[in-house]
């Protein structure tokens, strides 16, 4: 989606493609007055030249010195680049991704591969293309992003940590369902009275029937409305009352579809910072935010098919298949006659 999750080995051929012959022009229009002289643009704007020579030297690569400017903007595309390259192993990995890049741009420049490939110059526009389309719908994607953040950051992007104890409706006795949830809610009930902030832990570790919060005397960490448990263990109900807690308290019993908890706030509630949720927020309203963006640039710009046979047919509308009734058994047949 955005730029910064590239694969690392294609943003080093990117940014150590950006020396003085990266602003020649990578593609040439026949008629420099047609409609297609955007063709004839250069690939890496030379503002960027400028950037990557900017700073310390830091290393030789034959003839071609990569200054400190090359590594600021690897920083910009490789998560938590810094604390990466600060390991042995990771800068290792990075220095030897930066000197096989530049081994082979070095060669391909040698031999004018750039000239020879018409491929490659067709693939440099595609990705130019690609590139700066995708940038302007990511910056209205970001932007709409960062407004459904403020709008349900204290509810949805929140976080807060508890402590659990749970009693599973299947471990429960009774004859029915009812009857085992009803037994947990009373199970839940009669241990909440003898609860304290003191004791919850120790009690925890012995209640509990989740395994892992019993081997942490009750600790399950923070939770929000993101997290996994909440649509694969239903505890949408326990966060939303986690949240209107403080620090210390106990709750009542919280039926779920599961079980029955009762939790014990231990930390304060906490905003998820946006660059961590952002990527969740983005994935949930993209194919919205693309088609309306695009239906606005249609609107806007019309598009005519000058070729005859070039139009495409209409999309055909999609026909809602009825699923056909399950087969009845003989035997079901019967019993339903006698009754």
């Amino acid at each position: 989606m955005r730029l910064k999750y590239f694969a690392l080995g294609s943003l080093i051929i990117a940014s150590l493609s950006c020396g003085d012959e990266s602003t020649e022009q990578v593609t040439k229009t026949k008629d420099s007055s047609s409609n297609l002289k955007h063709y004839n643009t250069n690939y890496f704007p030379s503002e960027v030249s400028k950037k990557v020579q900017d700073g310390q030297e830091f290393m030789k690569i034959g003839d071609k010195v990569i200054y400190e400017g090359q590594f600021k903007i690897l920083r910009d595309f490789i998560p938590n680049f810094d604390g990466v390259f600060a390991t042995p192993d990771g800068r290792r990995k990075i220095l030897k991704q930066i000197i096989e890049q530049e081994l082979f741009y070095q060669k391909a420049l040698e031999e004018n591969l750039l000239e020879k490939s018409e491929k490659l110059q067709n693939q440099l526009w595609l990705n130019r293309r690609s590139l700066i389309g995708g940038q302007y719908l990511y910056e209205i994607l970001d932007q709409r992003a960062k407004e459904q953040y403020e709008k349900d950051k204290d509810k949805y992007y929140s976080s807060i940590e508890i402590s659990d104890i749970v009693y599973y409706y299947q471990n429960m006795p009774g004859g029915t369902s009812e009857e085992q949830r009803a037994a947990a809610l009373q199970q839940a009930e009669n241990l909440r009275a003898g609860l304290t902030s003191e004791n919850f832990g120790e009690i925890a570790a012995e209640e509990t029937q989740d395994p892992i919060a019993k081997s942490n005397y009750g600790q399950v960490g923070k939770v929000s409305f993101l997290d996994q448990r909440v649509k694969t263990q239903d505890w949408g109900p326990v966060v939303e009352r986690a949240f209107q807690m403080e620090p210390g308290q106990i709750s009542a019993p919280i039926e779920t579809a599961m079980g029955v908890h009762i939790i014990m706030v231990t930390g304060v509630k906490e905003s998820q910072p946006y660059d961590q949720v952002a990527p969740f927020i983005q994935s949930q309203i993209q194919a919205k935010v693309k088609e309306e963006v695009l239906q606005k640039l249609l609107a806007e710009k019309k598009v005519e098919y000058l070729l005859e046979g070039l139009e495409p047919p209409p999309e055909e509308e999609e026909k809602s298949e009825e699923t056909p009734a399950p087969a009845v058994k003989e035997e079901e047949k019967e019993a339903v006659s006698e009754k």
